[in-house]
């Protein structure tokens, strides 16, 4: 369900405890794993592989989506 300020998401059926908070865990994980990967691209590649701009992206797209991960582990 979306909102202007925000948006969560439901689930039918029932679940466990264990299968609850990995549903819940899943977001931050992800966001956790497409930084790294971003930030590691642009890290690690070499300087004359992409344009200098498109490793600067990669590397803000990494850094933003760490910062997301942390804010979407407050409850």
């Amino acid at each position: 369900m979306l909102h202007p300020f925000g948006g969560w998401a439901q689930y039918e059926g029932g679940a466990t405890g264990w299968q609850s908070f990995q549903i819940t865990a899943a977001g931050p994980a992800m966001n956790f794993v497409l930084g790294g990967v971003l930030w590691g691209l642009a890290r690690f590649l070499p300087d004359n592989s992409l344009p200098i701009i498109a490793l600067f992206f990669m590397f803000e797209l990494g850094r933003w989506n760490v910062i997301i991960g942390l804010l979407n582990l407050f409850p």
